[in-house]
Formats: C-alpha cells, sequence, structure tokens
C-alpha cells in the first residue's frame, strides 16, 4: 500500500528493493513522493521502464502504436526522437497545419503499458543497498545527486578531481505500428501521460523547426529608405557547404550535418563509419556492464589507459559497476 508521507530517501531504498530483473507493471499505486523516487532511479540508471503508448495529433483518424525503452535522464527524449523520425513524412504536413492554428501543437497521447525492471547497474546498487551503511547511503546519494554526488568538482585522495556526471542512458525504439484510432478524429486534447506528450511534443518540433525554412524578408522591409537611400546591404550569404539555412532551427542553436559529424570523428580518431557502428551496437544490445566490456575488447578497443569513470561514462553506468566486473579485475592486474 502507498504511503503519501514516505520520506523521499526511504521511498528511494523502497522502490529499487522492490524492482527486479524481469519486466514487472510499474506500481500503478504510487503517492506523489514515490514517483519522484521512480524518477529519480530511472534517471540515474537503476531502473529501466518499457513504455508503450498510442500517440495521434488533433483531428487525425489514425494512430501510432509506439513502444519503447528508456532508462538514465536523456533516454525518453532519446527514444522519441527515434519514433518521431518514423512519423515525420506521414505526420509532418498535419504538424504544420496545427502550428498555423496555436503556437504549441500537443498530441493526444495514451499509455497502454508500464513496465519496469533493474538494469545491470541496478542489480549492483540494490546488493549494495543491503550491505554496509556507507554502501546504502552511497546509492542514496548517488540517486538523489548529493554529498559526494552533488555534482561539484571533488578531490580524490590521490589529487584527481572528479565530479558525478549526468547518466546519459539510452531511448529505444522497439515499435511503431500506424493503425486506425478507435473513435475517430479527436479536437480535444485528453491524455493520460503528460510526460510522454511533452517528451513528444519537444522532439517532433525539434525536426519540424529542422525542416522549416526560416522565414523570407518582406517587401516592405526590403524597400528603399525616404529620401531614395537604400538600405544597409545584406551580409553575405554563408557559404552552401554550411547549410545555414536548412540545418538552424528558429532556436538559433546550429544543426549540423550528421556527415560532417562523421569526417570529423573519423579524422580525430581513426575509426571508420563500420567500426564505429559496431561500437555502438555492443554498448547498446549487451545488457550487462561485464558483457559489454568483454565485446568491446573482442573488437580491438582496449580501454586499459583510461579510469573506471571514464569508462562508465563511456556505457553510461556507474564506475562501482565497472570496478566490480571480471573484465576490470583481469584486465587491470586487480585480482
Amino acid at each position: 500500500m502507498s504511503n503519501s508521507n514516505v520520506p523521499l530517501v526511504e521511498a528511494v531504498a523502497r522502490l529499487l528493493l522492490r524492482a527486479t530483473e524481469n519486466w514487472q507493471p510499474t506500481p500503478s499505486d504510487l503517492a506523489q513522493q514515490e514517483r519522484h523516487a521512480l524518477e529519480a532511479l530511472v534517471g540515474a540508471g537503476l531502473v529501466e521502464r518499457r513504455i508503450t503508448f498510442a500517440v495521434r495529433l488533433p483531428g487525425q483518424t489514425e494512430q501510432a502504436s509506439i513502444s519503447i525503452e528508456v532508462t538514465g535522464e536523456f533516454g525518453l527524449g532519446e527514444a522519441m526522437e527515434a519514433a518521431v523520425q518514423d512519423l515525420w513524412l506521414r505526420w509532418g504536413e498535419r504538424w504544420a497545419e496545427l502550428h498555423k492554428q496555436i503556437d504549441t501543437p500537443r498530441p493526444i497521447v495514451e499509455a497502454q503499458e508500464n513496465l519496469w525492471r533493474l538494469t545491470a547497474d541496478g542489480e549492483s546498487a540494490q546488493t549494495d543497498l543491503g550491505g554496509t551503511p556507507e554502501d546504502r547511503q552511497r546509492v542514496i546519494d548517488f540517486v538523489l545527486k548529493r554529498g559526494f554526488f552533488d555534482g561539484t568538482p571533488k578531490r580524490l585522495p590521490d589529487g584527481r578531481i572528479t565530479r558525478r556526471q549526468p547518466v546519459r542512458g539510452y531511448g529505444r525504439l522497439l515499435r511503431c505500428q500506424i493503425e486506425n484510432a478507435p473513435s475517430g478524429p479527436v479536437g480535444v486534447q485528453v491524455a493520460n501521460w503528460a510526460e510522454g506528450a511533452e517528451a513528444f511534443a519537444q522532439a517532433f518540433e525539434r525536426l519540424f523547426q529542422a525542416f522549416t525554412p526560416p522565414a523570407k524578408e518582406s517587401p516592405a522591409a526590403a524597400a528603399p529608405e525616404a529620401g531614395g537611400k537604400q538600405s544597409a546591404a545584406p551580409a553575405a550569404s554563408a557559404p552552401e557547404t554550411q547549410a545555414t539555412s536548412e540545418a538552424e532551427p528558429k532556436s538559433g542553436k546550429r544543426r549540423y550535418r550528421p556527415e560532417t559529424w562523421e569526417r570529423v570523428i573519423q579524422f580525430f580518431t581513426q575509426l571508420g563509419q563500420e567500426k564505429i557502428s559496431a561500437i555502438v551496437e555492443a554498448i547498446e544490445s549487451t545488457r550487462k556492464t561485464e558483457d559489454c566490456l568483454q565485446r568491446l575488447w573482442e573488437l580491438g578497443i582496449d580501454l586499459r589507459p583510461y579510469k573506471a569513470e571514464e569508462i562508465a561514462s563511456l556505457l553510461g553506468c556507474h564506475k562501482t559497476t565497472v570496478i566490480k566486473t571480471d573484465w576490470w579485475k583481469k584486465r587491470m592486474g586487480k585480482e
């Protein structure tokens, strides 16, 4: 039974001990404090969620049934980015129509299935929670970003400076299927998953802004000034290779071409696209840190020159999880 008065620290501990290694329905009777605790556990990369939801835009007679898996602070946004890319060609025109009616279009999102389970890091944290008081405190502090893990620089005994980095996590699109909406067009925005609706809207809007050319200057603005004087000459256009008109959203934040990123990465890392793809695949497809490290080793990626926190940053986990692996003990001579 949910307790609305439970402190956040206790709520985090209870939920972490309650979670299992296998997918289970997410508790539906959580009080507000417990919902905050679940969000913190997901953000810390200790709990993973699998959510199936239906989404449609106002006025549409079709909807998309989407399944995603998310964990970490960026997981939900990453999964929604993948979903809207699948839907852009089909729904982009409707989104543009909605933009003419309202400044910020909002989809109708209905959560249909909501599951949760421990991640590999969560399994380790669950074990630590039942260990010494110091182990328990370390887990709680990491989840709630406080104490040693409050994000400010900390000096280690050996003089090095470290700080808690955001747990990026991952977001995966499992399925995106178009189907008929159950009750025809919907003009009123009724939804039961506000967080999902907001994340979907933000992802769709970023794509919309990226593909929407900037507004052209009106004829009046380009007309000569009074007295026959011409207005100042317009600035020279940016070189075509910079792709400013088609790649820069209205917010002013530059969106760079993927091929440019690829050339820069290859130049500085000497890794081809195939090798980079294999590394990404290894990180995303292996659930356990031990298996991921072994897979990267088999790909010829030598991580021995790096510190545990640097490896953890690459894998999106906590450094304690790296240190506890047999790979670390064997390769780093820590047996």
